[in-house]
């Protein structure tokens, strides 16, 4: 049975249960927030590793490699590369969705600029947008995409990378519908 201790008559004594519970909560709240809080100052640290791929970004100057981790399931796309300070010329984060959509990506809590390229079903590039660290600023995919790939800033510019290009990859190949 569980009495609210204000309308205890004053005879009533609150048992032991009563007089544990606030400091139980608080104790509780505490561990909740710190541990949260740990966790995320942590970072990529406490993720489970992504599946690393080889992504061929095809442009009118040729091919380019990008080691790409690939980020599917709704925990990798929410770590992304949060907290990391660095990033390879031709290194990149595959983020790839189970069907085109609209895509809505910001830069909480990523310290590194980026290229964020939207793909279409079809694999080709359908926009390139330039993502700057910290930012709340949302960046849309405009017209449905199936994928996005994040890359270091600058590199879309550095090998010519243009909307309509192609990009090629197993996880993409496997979420096309």
């Amino acid at each position: 049975m569980v009495r609210n201790l204000a309308t205890c008559s004053r005879t009533e004594r609150p048992s032991a249960v009563h007089t544990q519970l606030p400091g139980r909560i608080a104790r509780a709240v505490l561990f909740a927030v710190f541990g949260i809080a740990n966790s995320a100052a942590a970072g990529p640290a406490l993720a489970a590793p992504m599946r690393h791929e080889t992504t061929v970004i095809t442009t009118a100057s040729g091919k380019t490699n990008i080691a790409t981790e690939v980020a599917i399931s709704s925990a990798e796309q929410e770590q992304g590369l949060m907290f990391r300070t660095s990033i390879g010329d031709n290194d990149g984060m595959l983020f790839v969705y189970a069907k085109p959509q609209l895509i809505q990506m910001w830069m909480r809590n990523t310290y590194i600029p980026l290229d964020m390229v939207f793909i279409g079903a079809d694999g080709a590039v359908s926009r390139i947008a330039a993502a700057e660290p910290l930012s709340d600023a949302v960046i849309a995919s405009g017209p449905p995409a199936l994928a996005v790939l994040e890359l270091k800033s600058g590199t879309a510019n550095r090998i010519g990378l243009k909307p309509g290009d192609h990009i090629d990859s197993p996880a993409l190949r496997g979420a096309t519908p």
